[in-house]
């Protein structure tokens, strides 16, 4: 069976609610994390940790300010941002960090697109680096084209993983950036060697599944099952009513 998770932002008591619906974890965005000072995110950790114990995973590695690619991407800024955040990372316990970062991987049109392949590999190698320092795993997301310009498709994301060729960087697979990229669910055996953690939102709208819309998640979760994966999935969406929400989003997964 799937570990059940539910995103959340860096709020202590929306991280208890997604508990108390009976979650396996609370997925807080790296991002939110790093908007805490450090006073406040030592208030945060152990509030944390006194609910889950420790974290599992922790989606949004990287803000739009810290490009991965393109003509303002810094390394030194790059590597300096990781220690902290994986740091961060560390202390709650994360052993999963999702790299969509959207904001920090899309490139200019003017930019060269392979010098920006370039260096999206070498982030990846040195957030894998960090990480694996850390105990922690990087999982590699791809995203809708209407997002980002780079890495759009699983397919496309389970290459540059191969090619990143890093123990600590893996693959996540979004059932919804799947669905909107016209990528069927068959996929997932053939990159199931590298799939460490995933995440899933009503496929057209982006909202927290539940048991009334017009989506049959069964196949997921068979082809899930036809996989033996049993890893994260969290709900990804956006959400209107969390209260409401983390409470109908837990009844798909039964």
């Amino acid at each position: 069976m799937v570990k059940r998770g539910f995103c959340c932002p860096a709020d202590i008591e929306k991280v208890r609610k997604v508990k108390e619906a009976g979650y396996d974890y609370a997925e807080v965005a790296v991002v939110f994390l790093m908007e805490l000072s450090d006073e406040e995110f030592e208030v945060f950790a152990k509030e944390f940790k006194e609910i889950w114990g420790s974290a599992y995973s922790h989606a949004g590695l990287f803000p739009a300010s810290v490009p991965a690619a393109g003509p303002n991407m810094n390394k030194e800024k790059t590597t300096e941002y990781l220690e902290k955040a994986l740091g961060r990372v560390h202390t709650l316990g994360g052993k999963y960090v999702v790299f969509g970062s959207g904001g920090a991987r899309k490139v200019p049109e003017d930019f060269p697109m392979d010098k920006a392949m370039e260096q999206l590999v070498w982030t990846a190698r040195e957030a894998g680096r960090v990480a694996e320092s850390k105990g922690i795993t990087i999982v590699m997301e791809e995203l809708r084209k209407e997002e980002c310009n780079t890495l759009n498709s699983i397919t496309e994301t389970y290459a540059f993983v191969k090619k990143v060729n890093h123990p600590a960087v893996k693959l996540l697979a979004d059932y919804y950036h799947m669905v909107q990229e016209g990528e069927d669910m068959d996929l997932l055996p053939k990159f199931a060697d590298e799939i460490r953690h995933m995440h899933f939102a009503e496929p057209v709208n982006r909202t927290t599944p539940n048991l009334n819309d017009e989506f049959d998640y069964k196949t997921l979760f068979a082809v899930l099952d036809e996989i033996g994966y049993t890893g994260g999935l969290s709900i990804e969406a956006r959400v209107q009513d969390f209260d409401t929400e983390v409470k109908e989003g837990i009844k798909v997964f039964a």
